[in-house]
């Protein structure tokens, strides 16, 4: 090889080594550069970021209560009694009636002394709520169990059981008419209430008494007393409950259309039971009695009768339903 070959070779060889170095140097530039333009080739795979891991609750009180409802207290529960109605448009709320029914036992000589509204919880927004109050014989309630959640409400005793079906026939007055019209019959007779599905009949004459006794002490009264006997038939096909409150749907009236008998504890409901407990007869004043269906009950009513009253007397039946009232008068005579 010629001097000049072996020069020729070496350039070659150094231009190889330059451009070696020269490509060494733009790779290695390009690997390490933090921009990485290659990412931006839709056709190269690319790299999520890695997930956060998930932020679970905290059992803190102060992270929880602002998560759950705050839960009722006896007061709003109280107040949802108190002013419940079953229409909007009703006139008179759930404490107003107990109002109205408090001023009329006054009139009828029942004392009425502290009274009090108490609210124990069942079960979450689940109350027990009572209204009670003093009266002759002991401590008397309405009793309701209310859930605030659904605005549900229920008795949960025989009085409050009482009012809430007076405002629910309040709330239909407007349905109804304002006198119910009566049916009359006679002593012996048998008239039948397809409402109640109830039938009534006075199979006797009523007596005149002058002293009551049950075995204890004796009730006198200037007037005396009518004994009425009175046979209840339930035509129902499921059984009946004959309620300590269903006597306040018996009224006497004398010849002149008057009130012949105060109707409340003492003139009416005392009196009955004392004779219905000497006579061996059931009497629902102190405790419900049930009527399985085709059955019947004898008993009979006693009123202590007012001055001046004079016969014969009429009985009046009223049987309050939450679309029509009824009024069935029995003449207490023969003809």
């Amino acid at each position: 090889m010629s001097r000049t070959q072996r020069i020729v070779v070496a350039v070659l060889v150094i231009a190889v080594l330059l451009v070696c170095c020269v490509l060494t140097g733009v790779v290695s530039r390009d690997l390490t550069d933090p921009e990485q333009p290659w990412l931006d080739d839709p056709t190269m795979p690319t790299i999520a970021p890695p997930t956060a891991p998930p932020v679970l609750p905290t059992d803190d009180p102060l992270t929880r209560a602002t998560r759950v409802p705050a839960a009722s207290s006896a007061a709003e529960a109280i107040s949802f009694v108190r002013n419940f109605r079953y229409d909007p448009a009703q006139g008179k709320s759930l404490e107003q009636l107990i109002g109205t029914l408090q001023i009329a036992s006054r009139k009828f000589g029942t004392d009425i002394g502290a009274q009090a509204w108490t609210a124990e919880r069942e079960q979450d927004d689940r109350w027990v709520v009572t209204y009670g109050y003093r009266a002759a014989d002991g401590v008397e309630t309405y009793a309701f169990l209310v859930d605030l959640r659904t605005d549900y409400i229920t008795a949960r005793d025989e009085e409050g059981d009482t009012v809430l079906s007076f405002l629910q026939q309040d709330a239909q007055v407007k349905d109804v008419s304002a006198t119910a019209t009566p049916v009359t019959i006679f002593v012996g007779w048998a008239v039948r209430d397809h409402f109640t599905k109830w039938e009534y009949h006075v199979p006797g004459e009523p007596q005149h008494l002058t002293v009551l006794a049950d075995g204890q002490e004796p009730f006198a009264n200037d007037a005396g007393f009518l004994m009425i006997p009175l046979v209840l038939h339930n035509l129902d096909k499921v059984t009946k409950t004959l309620r300590t409150t269903y006597y306040t749907r018996f009224a006497l009236r004398d010849s002149a259309g008057q009130p012949a008998a105060l109707v409340d504890r003492d003139n009416f409901r005392l009196p009955t039971q004392a004779y219905c407990r000497a006579q061996r007869l059931p009497e629902w004043t102190a405790k419900n009695v049930d009527v399985a269906p085709d059955a019947t009950v004898t008993s009979a009513l006693v009123f202590r009768l007012l001055p001046d009253t004079r016969p014969p007397y009429t009985l009046e039946i009223t049987v309050y339903e939450l679309h029509s009232p009824h009024r069935y008068d029995i003449r207490l005579t023969g003809e």
